[in-house]
């Protein structure tokens, strides 16, 4: 019964390290994918890969507990944040994607040409990237997520 108690703590203990880096292990770049995902978000996860994992680790050392807890919970972070951009027809690892919280205004001050405001039109500047994205405007999307030159500082 113990040694129940003490795998229990010990579990809290790797679940609450997971808690707070796994935000930061992600996404350097942005503060705001990180404040997306909620703790409880986390929590749940690592919850659940805690129950699946836990014949896989009996016998490992706490570290090794650590670790492999660790890339389960970014694998789960990862697949929801794929999620998010195949919802907005964009690969994850796109520059509009990892920004999609920013203002349009911002995002075309640090990426875009000062020319695209001609094209764009002023009822998208107060837009966040994503709002923009959805409304369906193939002209915004086009701007907003071509690499060419044309576009791009």
């Amino acid at each position: 019964m113990a040694g129940g108690a003490a795998e229990g703590e010990a579990g809290a203990k790797i679940i609450s390290w997971v808690v707070k880096d796994l935000a930061k292990a992600m996404w350097r770049d942005t503060e705001a994918d990180a404040a997306k995902v909620t703790e409880a978000e986390v929590r749940a996860a690592t919850e659940k890969a805690l129950a699946r994992m836990t014949d896989d680790l009996a016998g490992k050392t706490e570290k090794e507990v650590q670790e492999a807890l660790r890339k389960e919970a970014e694998a789960q972070l990862k697949r929801q944040l794929e999620n998010q951009a195949r919802k907005l027809r964009l690969p994850a690892d796109s520059i509009a994607f990892r920004y999609r919280n920013l203002t349009v205004e911002d995002y075309a001050g640090r990426f875009l040409r000062g020319g695209v405001w001609r094209e764009l039109g002023s009822e998208y500047r107060q837009m966040t990237v994503e709002e923009a994205l959805k409304t369906g405007n193939s002209k915004v999307r086009k701007i907003l997520t071509d690499l060419r030159d044309k576009f791009r500082k």
